[in-house]
């Protein structure tokens, strides 16, 4: 890295500050594995050795570099108006020569209302726009053919073709972005308001696409569409009470994105992501990236599930969109209560919508091993003998009447849920959680002086302490998500973790 940064008073109420600068990134990676083969010949001695059919040794290599030249301007006018400009080019190996190098710029501009405003009450106000461009790269060994060297054949050397077909036209992928926003200070502060709208676009996402097989590959790296994102972000944040003594403050933060996948490449239809028994994790245009499809129920027109003449319920013909990974908005409150030398502090947050499949309640059921598969919804013990089964709501697709007719437990689990009707185990991801809460006590100061600490403080505190509200049964909503593409596919997971502790803090 070399950076030059300047700083200049164009005129008593002009500056200027900024940077130039060049980066070299270079990402060298390398892994040396060795397991045996077959299980142990003698047993507890865990050596390379000591493998029955041998040992394999396999290693693998990666490099990555990326040069960049870059540099950033920001400019004040009267500590009100504020302009700041930046741009980057980068070089990175992993693209194509024809296509490795990339520039980014970004602007953005703010003003500060309250330096002109005479307004009883607007202790501070401020408005600020944005426009930002951010390009990306891909792997390593992306762009021409490759080959796995494997294991010797006998005594010759053996390489492999990998699955995916790499792609020597591969281009950076490239995000623009809008943003504006206010910010609202009222009543000396007492009251705090900030508000962002923002609008991006990705263009040319870099995917691996699933291809025939005819071609002699599973898949494909190809830039392969086009999304959107769009919402909204507000925070509002007031202060009831404020004495010598005393102080309560309380906030709400919320937040909305809407995401579509505006178009993919010529000749493909969908990304998919993943399948696990038959539910798949898809993009397609028009619809969120993340979309879950399978087959839902069939309905009538008033909205009532259909029941073949055998008493289970008829599914769709063809899969179709059963909810997306993404929530509706999310969101939390929280508080903070400050008394002389005590602080209390607890936060709730919130999820509403979202979708998630549960493999814990399809097979749950389908074992038997959940409370739902004991007792109907009338009560009646369905393990007892002689119990007449199960008679689900719906209407026979055939005669239009409610349905009457009564199916065996075990089948009921089976033929009427997820394993066959993916929607009966695709649930709403909604929850509101206690998150944390935090009890601190300072030391008087009369307590700490004469120690090299300026504040002692005890306290204790807890996290992910309970789960106030959620709409599927038995499971943790959350733990169906992480931070990869594969997202909301719920199985076997362990209960929720709740930590509590207690925090003693020295402060020099």
């Amino acid at each position: 890295d070399a950076y030059l940064n300047f700083t200049d008073d164009l005129s008593d109420d002009l500056n200027l500050t900024g940077f130039v600068g060049v980066n070299r990134r270079s990402r060298n990676y390398k892994r040396l594995n060795a397991y045996t083969l077959g299980g142990l010949n003698t047993p507890g001695l865990y050596t390379v050795n000591n493998g029955a059919d041998g040992y394999e040794v396999g290693d693998f290599t990666s490099n990555k570099v990326v040069n960049s030249v870059l540099a950033s301007g920001s400019f004040g006018y009267k500590r009100k108006f504020f302009v700041d400009v930046t741009g980057r080019n980068d070089w990175s190996s992993t693209l194509p020569e024809a296509n490795n190098s990339y520039f980014y710029p970004s602007a953005s501009a703010s003003y500060v209302l309250s330096e002109d405003l005479d307004v009883d009450g607007i202790s501070f106000a401020k408005v600020r726009m944005g426009w930002a461009q951010v390009g990306n790269d891909t792997d390593p060994y992306r762009t021409s053919t490759t080959y796995g060297v494997n294991t010797n054949f006998g005594n010759s050397g053996s390489a492999t073709v990998p699955n995916a077909q790499n792609n020597p036209n591969l281009r950076p992928e490239k995000t623009s972005s809008f943003e504006a926003g206010l910010e609202l200070n009222l009543f000396l502060d007492r009251v705090r308001f900030d508000f962002t709208y923002y609008n991006s676009t990705t263009e040319d996402l870099i995917f691996n696409v699933p291809v025939s097989a005819a071609s002699g590959y599973s898949s494909a790296v190809l830039n392969a569409g086009n999304t959107s994102n769009k919402g909204i972000e507000l925070s509002l944040a007031a202060t009831p009470v404020m004495t010598d003594d005393l102080r309560w403050d309380i906030g709400v933060n919320f937040a909305k994105n809407k995401n579509e996948l505006l178009e993919l490449a010529d000749g493909i239809d969908n990304i998919r992501y993943t399948s696990l028994f038959g539910v798949t994790l898809e993009a397609r245009p028009g619809q969120p990236l993340g979309t879950f499809y399978g087959y839902d129920y069939q309905f009538d027109p008033e909205g009532n599930k259909l029941v073949d003449d055998a008493g289970y319920y008829l599914r769709t013909d063809e899969v179709v969109p059963l909810g997306t990974i993404l929530p509706n908005f999310t969101g939390g409150v929280y508080t903070t209560l400050d008394y002389k030398n005590l602080s209390f502090y607890a936060l709730v947050d919130f999820q509403d919508g979202g979708s998630l499949h549960s493999y814990s309640n399809q097979w749950g059921k389908y074992s038997g091993t959940l409370a739902e598969t004991v007792f109907d919804e009338d009560g009646n013990d369905m393990r007892a003998e002689g119990y007449a089964g199960v008679v689900v709501d719906g209407v026979n697709a055939t005669t239009l009447e409610q349905n009457t007719v009564a199916i065996n437990p075990q089948s009921h689990f089976f033929s009427n849920q997820g394993y066959v009707i993916h929607a009966a185990d695709q649930y709403d991801a909604s929850f509101v959680k206690l998150r944390e809460m935090r009890l601190d006590y300072n030391l008087p100061a009369d307590m700490v002086d004469g120690t090299p600490f300026s504040n002692v403080s005890l306290g204790v505190f807890g996290r992910n302490l309970a789960i106030l509200h959620k709409n599927v049964p038995h499971i943790d909503p959350e733990v169906a998500t992480s931070a990869s593409n594969v997202q909301g596919f719920e199985g076997g997971q362990l209960p929720a973790e709740r930590t509590i502790g207690v925090n003693l803090k020295f402060s020099l």
